[in-house]
Parts: structure tokens; sequence; C-alpha cells
């Protein structure tokens, strides 16, 4: 199954062609945001897993103002479209944005005053040879930069998106995963360092001769 999400070509053409129709109606273009996207992309792939083309979610627990609350997008301005199609009927930009022009609630949606930013997801599901379509779109809102604690684990954002891999916070090095998540790693040259939830403990790696070493307290030994 692909997972889109944010700045596809197929997406991209999406919003061009959105921004079109409401310049055509006098209206400012919409900014594209790379949260919204990114959440659109969670909703599209959660309605292909499902095989279900509603707003409401029993695996994400509501709509899609569940996904802007958990990213601590509150008190803002939104409305959201979905469209799901087989086979080739929406398999392009210009046919779901076709779609949604000629349905009245969604076309209302697009030609929204007070919406600003805007993000469009598509997955394709070859399950059900079927395109699923997410676009949610917003007021302004503060996207999340730093640190910010979910589910009880820590993650590094920057323009309200996760970071990944290992990343630089002033003079400390954090190893996150691919989810986004601290791993509980973190680097000070010369040295890394590992917390277990109660204590820290301390390693060296020697390049030269490819060995790790853990201080024990008192003296460095061989890790194995």
């Amino acid at each position: 199954m692909a997972l889109n999400g944010g700045n596809t070509v197929v997406e991209s053409a999406a919003i061009a062609l959105i921004n079109q129709e409401r310049q055509r109606n006098g209206l400012r273009p919409l900014q594209v945001d790379a949260t919204l996207n990114r959440l659109t992309a969670i909703k599209a792939q959660d309605m292909a897993v499902n095989q279900s083309c509603e707003h409401y979610s029993p695996t994400i627990g509501g709509d899609e103002g569940v996904l802007l609350n958990r990213e601590g997008i509150t008190n803002v301005y939104a409305v959201f479209n979905i469209a799901c199609g087989p086979g080739s009927t929406l398999d392009t930009a210009q046919k779901v944005v076709n779609a949604w022009i000629n349905s009245p609630p969604h076309y209302a949606n697009i030609l929204d005053p007070n919406i600003t930013r805007i993000g469009i997801g598509q997955v394709y599901s070859p399950q059900n040879n079927t395109n699923y379509w997410s676009m949610i779109a917003t007021s302004d809102f503060q996207a999340r930069n730093g640190w910010v604690q979910q589910g009880g684990k820590w993650y590094f954002y920057v323009n309200g998106i996760p970071q990944t891999g290992w990343v630089q916070v002033g003079e400390l090095w954090y190893l996150l995963d691919n989810t986004g998540a601290w791993t509980q790693w973190l680097y000070k040259a010369p040295f890394y360092h590992y917390y277990n939830g109660t204590n820290w403990s301390t390693y060296y790696y020697d390049a030269q001769n490819k060995q790790w070493w853990f201080w024990n307290g008192t003296a460095w030994v061989r890790s194995q």
C-alpha cells in the first residue's frame, strides 16, 4: 500500500488546483502546511487500511479533529474533505478536485474564507483497487517546535515535523527513532550516554579498533 503524505506530485497538484479555484473566486491561496500534510497522510492511510470512506474512524478515535488535537492544534477553525474511488475514478488530482467542486458541501470547504493552511494526503490500496484522499484546511496556528512529550515518550519537533535520526539540540545529540521518539541515547563528544528510565550509562567508541567501552563506575571495560 503506497502511503504518500504531503509533497508528492499528485498531492501538490491537487493543492495547486484548489488554490486556482480559490483565486478564481477572489480568495487568497492557501499555504501548504507540513503538519497538515502529515495528518492527511495518516487519515488517508487509515481509510485505506480499514477500507472505509468516513470522517469518523474507530482506530483514530474520532474524525480529523482528533488528529489535530493530538498535535496540540486546538482552538483553530478547520474543515475536512475526503474522497474515495475505485479504479481510475479518482486517480488524479484533477479528478478528485473536480469531485469536490461538484459537491456543494465539499466545494464550500474549498472556498471557505476562514482557512489559510492546507494539507492533502492520498493513498492507493491495491487490496481493493481504490484511491483514498484526505484534505485538512485550517486557520493559522503555531506549529510545534522543541521537545514534546506524547504517550510517555519524548519527541523533538521542527516546524511541526517530528525529527528522526541523530538530532543536535544545543551541545547534545539525541538519537530519535523512525517515529520521532527519543531512544534514550544521547551523545556529547566523545561519550555516548544511555538512560534506562532510572540511571544513566556511559559508553565510548574506539573507532580505530572498532570497539565499544563501558564505564562501570570505576574503570572502562569492554562492552560485549
